[in-house]
């Protein structure tokens, strides 16, 4: 291969490897952005029902109570309370769906552990769900649909693959040119 031609593949490998790795910097930082104004959300909500917990204590089981506070624009959620047995209680809202009772959510309700955040598809929704122990109750469970995140980091996704074939196209050309 002749010089010429070296160096225009050089260039334009160099350029390509910048760019992807540009393009996968930018796409974490969006994802994590999103999934962090989600995350953050669900914690507000856990937040509600541990402080309201106190109240069903007396109870053999939660009733349907009030609703966290408003999502302020942001996508509606469900929630739901996990027995020590395994038996999920739907909090909200009406007409809801069920959040699948895992392993991590029954230990959570046990007392076993901590909780935490986990991603399920139900009845064809992408959730991001956020477990916790209430104590003798049981555990929370708080799930918001991730669609809407899921969009955009689709369409961030083809925009950067576009970005990265486009500029190293370019950077083949200008160095072959000149």
């Amino acid at each position: 291969m002749a010089l010429r031609g070296r160096l225009t593949l050089m260039s334009a490998l160099i350029v390509g490897v910048v760019l992807v790795l540009a393009a996968v910097v930018a796409y974490a930082a969006v994802r994590g952005q999103l999934r962090g104004q989600v995350d953050d959300a669900l914690r507000g909500n856990v937040s509600f029902y541990q402080r309201v917990a106190g109240r069903f204590s007396g109870s053999p089981q939660p009733q349907r109570g009030e609703a966290p506070p408003p999502n302020l624009g942001g996508p509606g959620g469900y929630a739901q309370v996990v027995r020590p047995n395994g038996a999920a209680i739907e909090l909200g809202p009406p007409g809801g769906l069920t959040i699948p009772v895992t392993e991590a959510a029954l230990a959570a309700a046990t007392g076993e552990s901590e909780g935490g955040f986990s991603d399920v598809h139900v009845e064809g929704l992408h959730l991001r769900v956020l477990t916790a122990p209430l104590g003798d109750i049981g555990a929370v469970q708080v799930a918001r649909p991730l669609d809407d995140a899921d969009r955009v980091l689709d369409r961030l996704r083809v925009v950067l693959v576009v970005l990265v074939l486009l500029g190293t196209a370019l950077a083949a050309l200008a160095s072959r040119v000149f």
